[in-house]
């Protein structure tokens, strides 16, 4: 995570000046980490600043508050809620979560809120993902850290299913529904990035239970 630096040419509704740096920050590094530049606010007609057209964001998310020290202990945004603010912002950058900590989420949901951010953002979300890594946060949402693993398999299963055609029905062992269509659905399922580490792999195999 952190910033990531690149270079691109935009088109004239995004900048006026065409190549712009695009600086990609979690959001939830930002909150009450500093404070707000003048040029950065967004007029009193809701217009936003010409930074913030130029800036596109990648999220990160763990739902509850962590204790860890550094990264992990800042404030997170909600990551979908944060892009579709990205999205409304931008017109020609990607963009993506950086992850989304899938074991925490419903997939009938999750796939709703998925396919009204394609639709925001004229098809520019990027699908990240990952098991999440914080027990506490399994516990208040109805799971088991020991679970992941499977629980991320099955709702990127899940969630493709319900993106890519009506009456949808999947079994797995933690999620099940039976003739469920979600619209409008996106013309083209988001590219997915899955994260892991070598304690709970997700792809191509899971390891976990």
């Amino acid at each position: 995570m952190g910033l990531v630096r690149q270079t691109f040419t935009s088109s004239q509704e995004d900048v006026r000046d065409g190549e712009v740096e695009i600086r990609c920050l979690d959001p939830h590094l930002c909150v009450e980490r500093r404070q707000e530049r003048p040029e950065e606010r967004r007029s009193a007609s809701g217009s936003p600043s010409r930074s913030a057209r130029t800036t596109a964001s990648t999220s990160g998310s763990s739902t509850i508050s962590s204790p860890r020290p550094g990264l992990y202990g800042n404030a997170w945004l909600e990551p979908l809620n944060s892009l579709a603010f990205a999205a409304a912002l931008t017109k020609k950058v990607k963009i993506a979560t950086g992850i989304l900590v899938l074991p925490v989420r419903h997939p009938v949901v999750l796939a709703k809120e998925i396919s009204t951010l394609c639709h925001l953002s004229e098809n520019r979300y990027m699908f990240g993902v990952g098991p999440g890594w914080y027990a506490r946060e399994y516990e208040v949402t109805g799971s088991r850290i020991e679970e992941r693993g499977r629980r991320t398999d099955e709702i990127i299963e899940a969630v493709t299913l319900l993106l890519t055609r009506p009456n949808a029905s999947y079994q797995g062992k933690y999620y099940q529904f039976n003739d469920v269509t979600i619209e409008p659905r996106p013309p083209k399922m988001p590219a997915i990035w899955v994260s892991g580490d070598r304690a709970c792999r997700t792809r191509p195999t899971t390891t976990c239970p």
